[in-house]
């Protein structure tokens, strides 16, 4: 009886032993199995940290492509104004000649220049029927042409040619007064 208590503790402190050897094994197999997720879960926070910084990085340039289409949506806009007055200055550019042309005719035709040279005669005639010295006609007359020339440039934006300013006639003697009054 002895004897086989003594078989059984030591069949107890053999299984013990084993069993304890089991354990430190299953616990160093734990051990690497926990180095091992510990460097993977290391690496996923190194990647999710990573991925963060990208997604930042493709927000950044996501930002920039938005305000790159929003200029290229104003430079269109200005393209499409500049096009519209490019139109509009085809538009005038064909037109302008055609107006000057009219406003040229008018002023420089035959018809135009004849009329107004009768009507300067006429207004010299008048001048000079109603009294006045001839050679203050002929001044007068020269101020209404400069005055009808300015007018007309002013107001149409022609250029007329440039009258020359006649000469000076020679001035008039004193005529001597045909009623003279007796001394007092």
């Amino acid at each position: 009886m002895f004897e086989r208590r003594k078989e059984r503790d030591e069949e107890l402190d053999l299984a013990r032993e084993n069993a304890l050897r089991d354990l430190e094994r299953e616990r160093e197999r734990l051990e690497q199995e926990r180095a091992v997720l510990e460097a993977k879960r290391e690496k996923l926070e190194r990647l999710q940290t990573e991925l963060e910084a990208r997604q930042e990085g493709l927000e950044e340039v996501e930002d920039r492509l938005e305000d790159l289409a929003d200029e290229l949506d104003d430079h269109e806009e200005e393209l499409e104004d500049a096009e519209s007055v490019k139109e509009l200055l085809n538009i005038v550019s064909q037109g302008i000649p055609g107006v000057m042309r009219g406003i040229q005719e008018a002023v420089y035709s035959p018809e135009q220049s004849k009329q107004m040279a009768q009507s300067i005669a006429e207004f010299y005639k008048t001048l000079v029927d109603g009294g006045i010295p001839d050679h203050q006609a002929q001044s007068l007359t020269y101020s209404h042409m400069s005055n009808l020339q300015a007018t007309i440039q002013r107001t149409a934006h022609v250029r007329l040619p440039h009258i020359p300013h006649p000469p000076e006639p020679p001035t008039a003697e004193p005529r001597p007064n045909p009623d003279p009054q007796p001394d007092a």
